[in-house]
Parts: structure tokens; C-alpha cells; sequence
């Protein structure tokens, strides 16, 4: 599970300028809903982090990992969080999934 190591005035000032904040949760993980919510809870306890006002994007990491189904589910337990079209999922071995991702991110920056 990810652990925190602390984040320096260069990854502030990094948030600070993003107009796109990633939240990258691996298939591997026992629970990756767990290990989002530790991940925002502790960008959301850097007082210059504001990302209230930051367009968030997660991706689900080696979606080959698991069966489809449970990815799906997964997807949409993540869409009840950061919002429906704010979730991709990504597999390094479909090239499908990875110009899938490639395309929403683009998409979304050029919303921003």
C-alpha cells in the first residue's frame, strides 16, 4: 500500500500549476478505493494544494490484472467518487485501452 513521503515545496508549487491532477490506482492493490482515499486525504491535508478548483482524472492501472467485470465495477465505484467520465481504465498490454486513455486525457486538458 502507498505510504506518504511528504511532499516538498516543488510538488506543492507542481499542484499549485496543474490544471489536470492524476490519481494513477493499480489493479494490483488489495483495495485501490483504500488507497485513493489515502492518496486525496493527503494531497487534501497540504494547505496550498487546494484542488478544489483541480479537474481530476483517476486511472485504473493493469486492468488486465482482474476479470472485466470486477474492473467495470471498480470503474463505477470510482465514477460515484470523482465524477462519471473522470475514471479510464489502462492495460500496457491493449493498445486499445492505452490510445482510449491517451484520447481522454488530451480531451480533458483541452476542456480545461
Amino acid at each position: 500500500q502507498w505510504e506518504a513521503q511528504g511532499a516538498g515545496s516543488t510538488v506543492l508549487g507542481a499542484i499549485a500549476r496543474t490544471a489536470l491532477f492524476f490519481h494513477w490506482c493499480s489493479r494490483e492493490s488489495a483495495d485501490p478505493m483504500a488507497d485513493y482515499a489515502v492518496g486525496r486525504a493527503e494531497i487534501a491535508g497540504l494547505a496550498a494544494a487546494d484542488l478544489a478548483g483541480k479537474q481530476e482524472l483517476v486511472v485504473i492501472t493493469k486492468s488486465d490484472m482482474r476479470d472485466e467485470s470486477e474492473t467495470k465495477a471498480l470503474k463505477k465505484k470510482f465514477e460515484a467518487k470523482a465524477g462519471k467520465g473522470r475514471v479510464a481504465t489502462v492495460s500496457i498490454l491493449d493498445d486499445a485501452s492505452v490510445k482510449q486513455l491517451t484520447d481522454t486525457i488530451v480531451a480533458t486538458l483541452r476542456a480545461a
